[in-house]
């Protein structure tokens, strides 16, 4: 599925995505780290510490404890290395995102947005930090 794809959920797959929202923090960072790509645990790993300036570098354990969750509720699923992986081992176990992992996600970034821009409008955030509504950005130019 392409990023530019939309994803639609009927009403019994949204009804499951709701009850999956709020996510863990780890869960929804593995998520976001398999919407590049299938990759290893060790990879993920390292795609969550970057993505959080360091801030989390989930443990071997808590890592695959919550992808094997993730994997139960089927947000993710093994998968095969890409061809051009040049860091292709036969014992790494390679995971991928789901479709449903992709709504999870999805509920799980607006369900954030609508925070930020709470807080925003309560003036918790300096001016110019959070997020814009389309019409706010067109007026901006």
């Amino acid at each position: 599925m392409s990023k530019k794809e939309s994803i639609e959920a009927t009403p019994a797959a949204q009804a499951n995505v709701e009850s999956l929202v709020p996510l863990p923090r780890l869960a929804f960072q593995i998520l976001l780290a398999l919407a590049k790509g299938a990759s290893h645990g060790y990879a993920i790993a390292k795609e969550v510490e970057r993505n959080t300036d360091g801030r989390t570098k989930p443990s071997t354990g808590s890592l695959y404890l919550s992808m094997e969750k993730l994997h139960t509720q089927a947000l993710i699923e093994e998968a095969e290395p890409a061809p051009d992986d040049a860091n292709q081992d036969a014992r790494r176990r390679y995971f991928r995102i789901t479709s449903s992992g992709r709504l999870v996600a999805r509920a799980e970034t607006e369900r954030m947005i609508r925070l930020v821009n709470l807080a925003r409008e309560r003036h918790l955030l300096a001016d110019g930090v959070g997020f814009m509504t389309s019409g706010e950005a067109k007026a901006r130019g």
